[in-house]
């Protein structure tokens, strides 16, 4: 009987720590934005039924799978986030020197949109590709304004303007203290 009592006993614990489990990845998929509810669903109710079946070999292997799966998204939603938050910083200092981002905006959008999927990979990747191109459509806008500001000196020279306080110092040219 005492061992038919501790079985029962251990049975018990080890159905209530898995349920608790259960339990606290539905908790854990309901807080992560946009995640597959459908695939990880069906995870928690195929170990709700392993549990409710004493199949505690299997409960035990999707609980663990369980946990993998939500802290692996988890981290990529983190990752993901903290992408995007750079990202979003530096486009905000971009447009701060006002300049256009056309390419960079829609790279954001397609990131915010794959965040919001619970596609946090590709999140990151486009919001990386975002940081990229906003680099790139800030230094090409940099050196358009220099040009410009270059052709303007040249025009206003040829028209026979002093135009040596406009001149913009060449690397070799010292400046003068």
């Amino acid at each position: 009987r005492s061992a038919d009592r501790v079985e029962a006993d251990v049975t018990g614990l080890l159905r209530e720590r898995l349920a608790a489990i259960a339990e606290e990845a539905e908790r854990g998929v309901a807080a992560v934005p946009g995640v597959n509810l459908a695939a990880m669903t069906d995870e928690i109710a195929k170990l709700k039924v392993a549990i409710d079946g004493a199949q505690f070999p299997a409960a035990v292997e999707g609980a663990i799978h369980l946990r993998e799966s939500l802290e692996r998204l988890r981290r990529q939603g983190e990752e993901a986030d903290e992408s995007l938050r750079r990202a979003r910083d530096l486009v905000g200092e971009i447009e701060g020197m006002n300049l256009e981002l056309p390419a960079t905006l829609r790279l954001l959008e397609k990131a915010d949109r794959a965040y919001r999927m619970g596609q946090f990979e590709e999140a990151a990747d486009f919001a990386a590709s975002a940081e990229a191109e906003a680099a790139r459509e800030r230094d090409e806008a940099i050196a358009a304004a220099m040009r410009r500001l270059e052709e303007s000196i040249a025009r206003t020279r040829q028209q026979g303007t002093d135009t040596r306080s406009a001149d913009i110092p060449s690397s070799s040219t010292s400046i003068r203290r």
